[in-house]
């Protein structure tokens, strides 16, 4: 139970942005849910293994000072539950085990050269998120902006790989639109960990560098460039031109809802960051659905 803990599983719902071009690209009505299933899983699963190694490999950095931290206290590496050497043996492999999967799919060619090219692609994309997230966890992290700046380009390098584990080309729309919606939600965990902060525990270095009002700030900034990036990508003519519709106007609302949720949960203090917001607020999490049902009633009927 404390290794499953020490992968953090809750977390995986942040790789769901590899399958977000399953929904944007036309891929299912081309393929088949069959077909696109048997490629982006393995990505999907991929994602998983190598951002528990990140997390395992963050405790193992961070575990003096998660061990005064009102909640991280209780992680497996900073209770002492684990080991450092066991975790660093389990993070060996769940960063190992995926790299030498896409590395035998990209140079077997046995199912055809655009399976190899694309399992390249994926490895490629796995790498630059393995080397982001290091340079994160060793320097990064102590650096106020360019930190949550580094977290919204691992959000972004998964688009890529799902887009490069199906042959399709990212909308530049999407790109900004993931970019600027991973701001917000990383902006938005610093203000939370800024709530919960007494002038006897300083948990995070960085928050020395951020304020309750500057952090205001730049979730108003990024907030609104989310929404706006989002409106335009459904006004976009190529984009109607892609999926035969100009309905996904209708889809806004939700987002509008979701981003105006998160803050006000973020700000509350209530919430450590967008996977507990998600898990455990159930009015976000009914959102969320919601917007997934929308769009696919949307591709029903174009």
């Amino acid at each position: 139970m404390n290794l499953l803990r020490l992968l953090r599983p809750h977390q995986w719902v942040k790789n769901a942005f590899v399958l977000l071009p399953v929904l944007f690209s036309g891929v299912l009505e081309a393929r088949g849910i069959l077909n696109v299933s048997e490629v982006i899983l393995p990505v999907f699963v991929a994602f998983c293994a190598w951002s528990s190694a990140v997390y395992v490999l963050n405790d193992i950095v961070d575990r003096k000072a998660d061990a005064t931290h009102p909640r991280k206290k209780n992680r497996p590496i900073a209770s002492g539950k684990v080991s450092v050497s066991l975790a660093s043996v389990v993070g060996f492999l769940l960063v190992i085990v995926p790299i030498v999967w896409f590395t035998v799919q990209s140079v077997s060619g046995n199912e055809g050269e655009n399976v190899s090219q694309h399992a390249l692609l994926v490895l490629v994309t796995g790498c630059a998120y393995l080397v982001n997230s290091l340079l994160y966890c060793f320097w990064v992290k102590k650096q106020a902006i360019l930190d949550v700046f580094s977290i919204a380009f691992g959000f972004v390098i998964r688009i890529l790989a799902g887009c490069g584990a199906l042959g399709v080309m990212p909308s530049s729309w999407i790109l900004v639109c993931t970019f600027s919606v991973a701001l917000f939600l990383g902006f938005g965990k610093r203000r939370a960990e800024i709530a919960i902060l007494t002038p006897e525990n300083e948990f995070r270095s960085v928050l020395r560098n951020y304020s309750s009002e500057f952090l205001n700030i730049l979730l108003a900034i990024s907030g609104s460039l989310s929404l706006m990036t989002y409106l335009l990508y459904t006004l976009d003519p190529h984009t109607a031109e892609l999926h035969h519709t100009q309905s996904l106007i209708f889809s806004v609302p939700f987002v509008f809802f979701g981003i105006f949720r998160y803050a006000q949960n973020v700000l509350s203090g209530k919430f450590d960051g967008p996977d507990e917001v998600l898990l455990r607020d159930p009015i976000f999490l009914i959102n969320s659905i919601l917007w997934c049902i929308c769009i696919q009633i949307i591709f029903m009927f174009r």
